[in-house]
């Protein structure tokens, strides 16, 4: 069985099942999605009773991620992804340090593992709806940099691959889009889909 555990963000469930979906197809057995957001490892650990495998991605919370970890190893979880951040590094903002917590965790575990650093979630852009709806106009404080957004369902397709197929152990994958768009550049895409323009406003 696969154990998914909150896999990619809280607010999207739907990564999760679309995982399950693709794993179900690659492998002829149905996955058994568990979540396990406790900090306690003993919560944790019930959570994970039978699993084998496990897509692991928290709310970026490194005790909780952590936890995770040592609870999936304790009750013999054989293979862990972990869906980690682009940005993962000791050093920088609290949310690749938080990460890189967690991937160490993963390295340092003993188990099979594999580590994803997706960029920014092209989903993201989807907190703005409202905005655009009232405004015709978006929110994000990026400036002028241009980010290789990444749509989730990508993400959980790597994911999926990695979980059930031989030769991506101990490796690590960038995962980003193929292109690079500024706000601007996303404003633009956005307004020809939309058939109304989008402003992009820092």
């Amino acid at each position: 069985m696969i154990a998914i555990e909150k896999y990619v963000y809280r607010r999207n469930p739907s990564s999760a099942q679309r995982l399950g979906r693709k794993s179900r197809d690659k492998t002829s057995r149905r996955p058994k999605a568990r979540n396990s957001p406790p900090s306690r490892k003993s919560a944790a650990t019930l959570a994970f009773g039978g699993s084998r495998r496990l897509v692991e991605g928290v709310d970026n919370l490194a005790e909780l991620g952590v936890n995770t970890i040592q609870a999936a190893k304790q009750t013999g979880v054989r293979r862990i992804v972990r869906s980690s951040f682009i940005g993962a590094s000791e050093t920088g903002i609290a949310l690749g340090r938080d990460h890189k917590a967690v991937e160490q965790a993963v390295e340092t575990s003993g188990v099979q593992h594999t580590i994803l650093r997706p960029n920014t979630f092209m989903q993201s852009y989807a907190m703005n709806a409202d905005s655009m709806r009232r405004d015709s106009a978006f929110y994000m404080p990026q400036g002028s940099g241009r980010v290789s957004l990444i749509d989730v369902g990508d993400v959980s397709s790597v994911a999926s691959a990695v979980l059930t197929q031989d030769g991506h152990e101990s490796r690590a994958y960038e995962l980003t889009g193929p292109e690079a768009l500024s706000n601007d550049g996303v404003a633009a895409k956005l307004s020809a889909a939309l058939e109304k323009r989008i402003s992009a406003l820092m």
